[in-house]
């Protein structure tokens, strides 16, 4: 029986922002997406999803590297404005919030951005528990990351339903008994019918 339904965030209850603020800014201001990517893909940016950098710091740093005519703060707006609900997911995890299911957020993230984003969408409401990278000194896709997932999800590994962008946790799913599903956007279908599949009732 699922008792924790665990969700990543960006890629699957939100649009995957990353992509989406390269698009924007390249037609709204211009920017070399390459010079954009490689400042949210740096190893400080890593670190800010560790929490070992605060938000003030990281993008103090990114105004002294970037190009002369890039604004860290264009960048950094865009960044958090890009992460979208996504219009399938998001309905579907306040349905199964509703029905009574346990929900878990399971990202590696930016406290700053889940903070925004809460403020905007209040998405926190539906998710009785939490693990962000932050908060562990870890981001996906570090198996210590993955141990604090199942250690706050608190059941064994069959009783958890995980859903993500990306599969390289499937391993560690496949080894733990996690009932793991690979979502792409537009998959709503299959996710419903997986999560069903797996005895949940919403």
């Amino acid at each position: 029986m699922i008792k924790v339904i665990a969700l990543d965030l960006g890629g699957v209850v939100f649009s995957d922002g990353k992509q989406v603020v390269l698009d924007r800014l390249v037609a709204s201001h211009g920017y070399d997406s390459t010079i954009v990517k490689k400042l949210l893909s740096c190893p400080e940016s890593t670190n800010l999803r560790r929490g070992r950098f605060t938000d003030e710091q990281f993008w103090n740093r990114a105004k002294k590297i970037l190009p002369a005519k890039y604004d860290a703060q264009v960048i950094k707006q865009a960044y958090y404005d890009a992460y979208e609900p996504d219009p399938d997911v998001f309905p579907l995890v306040q349905q199964l919030h509703a029905t009574g299911n346990m929900l878990m957020a399971f990202s590696g993230n930016i406290r700053s951005r889940i903070e925004y984003l809460d403020r905007k969408y209040q998405f926190r409401q539906y998710f009785g528990k939490e693990v962000y990278s932050f908060d562990y000194d870890a981001n996906k896709p570090e198996q210590k990351l993955w141990e604090a997932m199942l250690c706050a999800a608190g059941v064994p590994g069959d009783e958890i339903f995980y859903v993500d962008d990306n599969d390289y946790y499937a391993p560690l799913a496949q080894r733990d008994g996690v009932h793991m599903h690979v979502y792409k956007k537009g998959g709503i279908r299959e996710l419903k019918d997986a999560i069903r599949n797996a005895g949940v009732t919403f």
